[in-house]
């Protein structure tokens, strides 16, 4: 895997010259809730995908004159996230827009002219990043509570907590610029409205045949059929792509629910999630918005926009 691109000014431009600046940004917490189906769409209309997720690509794509650019990059990984970013193929990328994709808190990153959210039911999201490090060798413990209560590794804050801060700063941020929010289960349920939406809110209309052709090309079946190859080729691992069903919690049994405390809760309203009674008092880890603005400052771009963010969801 090419290497992440630490310093944030690296991520302010895609790097190539025939594109000087993103013009849109879409923004998705660092857990399974399928922006990669987004940007595998976009990309099968001829959206340029440069640097995702602040991974430098630079040396995988290869300049053909005009909007040709070809990807190179044998034995990419990509694929299970992307299926069309195959070694050799040729695409004619568009001018604009230009969608930067992103994990970044507000603030980290220029704000864009227009911001889309890729959401996901936090219960499931949750979940799922909790099976995902199961099957990656990451948890400390196999169980779910566990998962849920223990400072996640470098972040220093509950998965729970920092998910329902991430969200709610995002919420915030969004008031100030163009916004189209996304959800998960809406993607799955009703992919091709809600790209056409996504395309709407980008500036740009394509016919109805090229959306049908890029969610075919994106849909979870193609993913879990090129994560395979990449299996049997040897070129990843381990299995990473889970069975994405939209609304999973709600068949889990007892012992793998999420509960929703009070924080989570209502970041979870904010996004049109109807959450049942909360389940548990909250629980705010003390100075929580100090350890965050610790981890996440260094270098941002305006700090003073996620300070206020963070600040604006201390408990009272």
């Amino acid at each position: 895997m090419p290497p992440f691109i630490a310093d944030p000014c690296a991520q302010h431009v895609p790097g190539r010259d025939d594109y000087p600046a993103y013009d849109a940004m879409i923004a998705s917490p660092e857990l399974p809730c399928g922006a990669a189906w987004l940007g595998s769409c976009l990309l099968e209309v001829g959206i340029p995908l440069w640097k995702p997720w602040g991974i430098d690509d630079s040396t995988h794509w290869m300049h053909l004159g005009g909007r040709r650019w070809q990807y190179q990059f044998p034995g990419s990984a990509w694929s299970r996230l992307v299926p069309g970013l195959v070694h050799g193929r040729t695409f004619n990328l568009r001018g604009r827009p230009v969608p930067q994709f992103t994990h970044a808190w507000p603030g980290q990153l220029p704000m864009p002219e227009r911001l889309v959210l890729f959401i996901r039911d936090p219960r499931d999201a949750l979940h799922s990043d909790w099976r995902r490090r199961l099957r990656l060798g990451h948890n400390e413990s196999p169980h779910l509570h566990d998962y849920l209560t223990r400072p996640s590794p470098g972040i220093g804050l509950p998965p729970p907590e920092w998910l329902a801060r991430f969200m709610s700063a995002w919420h915030v941020a969004s008031k100030s610029v163009p916004t189209l929010v996304i959800r998960f289960e809406d993607a799955k349920e009703r992919p091709r409205e809600t790209l056409n939406a996504t395309l709407h809110f980008l500036g740009l209309r394509v016919p109805a045949r090229a959306l049908a052709n890029a969610v075919r090309a994106s849909s979870h079946s193609r993913i879990v059929e090129a994560e395979r190859q990449l299996l049997a080729d040897g070129i990843v691992p381990f299995a990473l792509i889970g069975p994405g069903r939209p609304h999973a919690h709600r068949s889990l049994p007892g012992d793998e629910q999420v509960p929703l405390d009070r924080h989570l809760a209502e970041a979870a309203a904010n996004y049109a999630y109807p959450a049942p009674p909360v389940e548990a008092e909250a629980r705010c880890t003390p100075g929580a918005t100090n350890i965050l603005l610790a981890k996440l400052l260094p270098g941002s771009a305006r700090p003073d926009i996620l300070e206020h963010c963070l600040r604006s969801q201390e408990p009272g």
